[in-house]
C-alpha cells in the first residue's frame, strides 16, 4: 500500500490545498457500513470535549520499541509499529508528550539518532495515521531551522487535517513558525484550521485583515472558531469601525453566529450587549441586503430566549424585530422572491408573522410544488394558503409512480424522495391535515 505521506503529496493541487473530498478511508480500521469520521475529527472532539487519560500500555509498547531500535532494524521496528496501530484502535492524542518527555528525558541513555531516523522512516513510509503522529512529534524535537527538506515535509503533511496540529507543533519553534502558520491557515479548512487559529499571531494588517474576512469560516462550526477570531481581532474595535466593506461584515456575520448560535462551545461575551448595538449599526446600511437577514433574526432569539432577560436585552430584540418588519425589509424580500434567493426569503419570514407575502410566495409555488416544496413551511401559517396549498400539493404529487424501488421510499438516490421527506417533516407539524 503506497504510504501516507505520498498519498498526500500526490493529491496536492497546484494551488497547494489537497483536492476536494481527500479523505484517509483506505488507512482507516473501519469495515462498510461503519461511521466514518471527518480528518482530524475524533482527536478535535477529543481536544476540545474529553478528557481522555494517558494510554500507558502504548507508552510502555512505543518505549520498548525505542529501547531496541538500531541502526540495522529501524526497518523492521518501522513496520512492527505500523502493524501494531493497524490491529488496535489505540489513539496517540493524549499519550504523545509522555513518549516526547520520555525520549528528552533519556536522551544521554538511549540511542537517539536510531529513533529519529526511525521517525524519518516512519514519516515517509507509514501506512499508519497514529504512528505518522508520533513520528512528527520526534521530528519536531530538534533544532529545524536548516532543514529546509524536512521543513517542506511537515508543511505538505499539515495540509491534511489529521496531521495539521502535530506538523505546527514540530514546526513551532521556528523564527517563521507564524508565517507558516498564516499559509497553511488559508489551505485547510477543517480540524486543522481550527487548531491553527488557537496559535496563529495577529503580526500584521494583513493578517488581521485576513481573519476578520476569512477567519472564522470553517467546514465543522463556527463555534470552534468564533471567540479565538474575535479575540485575535479585537472584535469591537472593528465594530466601531464607521464603515465596513461586504467582505468584512460578511467576515463578522460568521463571527457572530459562531458566538451567539447554540454552538459546540458555549462562551458568550460579556460585553454581548455591545456587540448587539454595534452590530445592528452596520447592519442597517446593509439592509437591502438579503445575505445579512438571518444575523438579526438570530440575535433577536438569542435574546428573547435567555433564561433571565434585562430590560437592555428586550429592549434591542424589539428594536431588531421592528427592524426586520420595516419597508426596507419587506421590499427586499419580495424582490428576491423571483431568483435563486427564494430558500434564503423563506428562511427570513417564517419567523416573522407580520410580514405578508402569502400571495407573492403561493404564486411561485404553484408554478412547481415539488420543487419549491419548502414554502410549505411558510403557507401552512395562513388559513387561506393552507388549505390551496394542500389542495395543489395533493393534486400535484403522484406517488405511486415512485413506489418501484425501496430506496425511493425511504428517501435515497431520488430527488423527488428526497423533497418528499422535506414535506414530510413539513406538514408533521399539521396531524391529519
Amino acid at each position: 500500500m503506497e504510504s501516507i505521506y505520498k498519498y498526500i503529496c500526490k493529491n496536492i493541487q497546484n494551488n497547494g490545498k489537497l483536492k476536494d473530498g481527500f479523505n484517509l478511508d483506505i488507512y482507516n480500521n473501519t469495515s462498510n457500513g461503519e461511521l466514518k469520521f471527518a480528518l482530524g475529527a475524533l482527536d478535535g472532539i477529543n481536544y476540545y470535549h474529553s478528557k481522555i487519560e494517558t494510554d500507558e500500555e502504548l507508552v510502555d509498547y512505543i518505549i520498548e520499541k525505542f529501547e531496541e531500535v538500531n541502526t540495522e532494524n529501524i526497518e523492521e521496528i518501522a513496520n512492527s509499529i505500523v502493524k501494531y496501530f493497524n490491529n488496535t484502535e489505540k489513539r496517540v492524542l493524549a499519550t504523545i508528550d509522555n513518549i516526547l518527555e520520555w525520549i528528552i528525558k533519556n536522551k544521554d541513555v538511549v540511542d537517539f539518532n536510531s529513533i529519529f531516523r526511525l521517525a524519518l522512516y516512519l514519516v515517509i513510509e507509514s501506512t499508519s495515521i497514529e504512528a505518522l503522529k508520533i513520528a512528527i512529534g520526534i521530528i519536531g524535537l530538534i533544532d529545524l531551522s536548516n532543514e529546509k527538506e524536512l521543513i517542506d515535509v511537515l508543511i505538505r503533511l499539515a495540509l491534511c487535517d489529521e496531521f495539521s496540529l502535530y506538523a505546527m507543533v514540530a514546526l513551532g519553534n521556528l523564527e517563521n513558525a507564524n508565517d507558516i502558520r498564516f499559509m497553511l491557515i488559508k489551505k485547510v479548512n477543517g480540524w486543522g484550521k481550527i487548531h491553527l487559529l488557537n496559535t496563529i499571531q495577529v503580526t500584521s494588517e494583513s493578517i488581521k485583515e485576513w481573519l476578520i474576512i476569512n477567519g472564522c469560516n470553517n467546514e465543522v462550526d463556527f463555534g470552534y472558531t468564533a471567540s479565538v477570531i474575535a479575540e485575535k481581532i479585537n472584535l469591537m474595535e472593528i465594530l466601531n469601525r464607521e464603515t465596513l466593506t461586504k467582505e468584512e461584515f460578511l467576515g463578522i456575520n460568521d463571527i457572530m453566529e459562531g458566538l451567539f448560535d447554540d454552538g459546540p462551545i458555549n462562551g458568550i461575551p460579556n460585553n454581548y450587549i455591545e456587540l448587539i448595538k454595534n452590530y445592528i449599526k452596520h447592519f442597517k446600511r446593509f439592509i437591502y441586503d438579503l445575505d445579512f437577514y438571518d444575523m438579526p433574526i438570530l440575535l433577536s432569539m438569542f435574546l428573547f430566549n435567555k433564561e433571565t432577560k434585562s430590560k437592555e436585552d428586550i429592549e434591542i430584540a424589539t428594536e431588531i424585530m421592528n427592524l426586520m418588519d420595516s419597508n426596507e425589509v419587506v421590499e427586499t424580500l419580495r424582490k428576491s422572491i423571483n431568483d435563486v434567493k427564494l430558500p434564503k426569503v423563506i428562511n427570513v419570514i417564517k419567523f416573522n408573522n407580520e410580514i405578508n407575502l402569502y400571495s407573492e410566495i403561493y404564486e411561485k409555488y404553484k408554478q412547481n410544488p415539488f420543487e419549491y416544496y419548502y414554502c410549505l413551511e411558510y403557507l401552512l401559517k395562513n388559513e387561506i394558503f393552507k388549505k390551496k396549498s394542500i389542495e395543489l400539493l395533493s393534486n400535484t404529487q403522484n406517488l405511486e409512480m415512485h413506489y418501484n424501488k425501496p430506496e425511493n421510499i425511504f428517501g435515497m438516490n431520488d430527488k423527488y424522495s428526497n423533497n418528499l421527506v422535506f414535506m414530510i417533516q413539513i406538514l408533521k407539524d399539521y396531524p391529519f391535515l
